[in-house]
């Protein structure tokens, strides 16, 4: 089995190249046979995930997404791409365990009220978390995901022959404190419990390095404002973007949703007011509720429809933020 080295690396002493084995922080230079310590940025490892598409293939991505439904009908038809190119955009990737216990009283509801039991959780967690190492909102991707991906020893000048790098800003520190802040949101999202009496939760095994994660920048004119769509390099898929929206598709479901909840409002909840019976007074109120609620999404849709958002990379919700989380 070959071992893969990282390139590019001189002796401070001599000269000379050095290449060092993925992984390893002590070696020697085979000109002067001088001890070196290798260390990346702030000491921690680079690394980069290799772009797995060409300009052509960008392109045809895009083009299946410009047919997307919801998108306008002459999008693929009008739109005019204005510049296409390759960024390497560095992520701090944040791996830990999580590992303690935690001591509290667990609500329960029972036929005579509610009460409170003792309970002890055992917390046993283990994260893999990526944060922006530099300011990308202008790309609108906010954290990658690298299972089943290829990681790679960095080679900044190859990175720089395919396209842009950008260079990380913010340090490692900062992001292991948005990771520990994370990482304890979901132990309190774990263990349920109303009353904590006693939480002893430590991190541990805790590594740090950087990742440059390829993507693809497409900028397109259409009715004379431009968009921007992120393509995902190694994943062959739109991470996020903006889309001018379907005017036939949103008036059809404004039209569609007051036209349904109003003759379900109208016809099942005539029908329910004249059966009349135990209950029915309640059964009509959450009718009544899912039809306005219903109309209001159909008008929700129509409004803000205008522009369509595609935002596959960023998490909604705690648990898809540390989906690397596992028991």
């Amino acid at each position: 089995m070959s071992l893969r080295l990282v390139q590019g690396l001189r002796c401070p002493c001599c000269g000379g190249p050095v290449p060092v084995e993925e992984g390893r922080t002590l070696t020697r230079c085979g000109g002067c046979e001088t001890s070196l310590v290798v260390e990346g940025m702030e000491g921690h490892p680079r690394y980069f995930v290799p772009n797995g598409i060409q300009s052509s293939e960008a392109h045809e991505i895009l083009a299946r997404w410009w047919r997307k439904w919801g998108h306008a009908a002459d999008l693929r038809r009008r739109a005019v791409l204005e510049e296409a190119f390759l960024v390497y955009l560095p992520f701090w990737r944040v791996q830990s365990k999580i590992m303690g216990w935690v001591f509290g009283q667990e609500k329960q509801r029972t036929k005579n009220g509610t009460r409170y039991v003792n309970r002890e959780k055992e917390i046993l967690m283990r994260g893999d978390l990526t944060l922006p190492a530099c300011a990308i909102q202008e790309f609108g991707v906010r954290s990658v995901c690298l299972v089943g991906d290829e990681i790679r020893p960095l080679d900044l000048e190859a990175l720089e022959r395919e396209g842009m790098v950008f260079q990380p800003v913010f340090p490692a520190d900062q992001a292991v404190r948005d990771a520990e802040a994370m990482m304890e949101h979901q132990v309190e999202q774990r263990h349920k419990l109303e009353k904590v009496s006693y939480k002893n939760v430590q991190t541990v095994a805790q590594r740090v390095c950087l990742i440059y994660y390829p993507l693809w920048v497409m900028r397109y004119r259409y009715g004379g404002r431009t968009y921007q769509v992120m393509i995902d390099g190694e994943g062959r898929k739109v991470l996020y973007g903006r889309a001018p929206g379907n005017d036939l598709y949103r008036a059809g479901l404004l039209v569609g949703c007051m036209a349904l909840g109003n003759f379900v409002l109208t016809t099942v909840g005539a029908f329910i007011f004249s059966v009349g019976g135990r209950g029915g007074g309640e059964v009509l109120a959450f009718l009544a509720l899912g039809c306005m609620g219903m109309m209001y999404w159909g008008f929700h849709q129509y409004r803000n429809g205008g522009e369509v958002l595609t935002d596959e990379a960023a998490p909604q919700d705690w648990t898809e933020i540390l989906q690397g989380f596992k028991l």
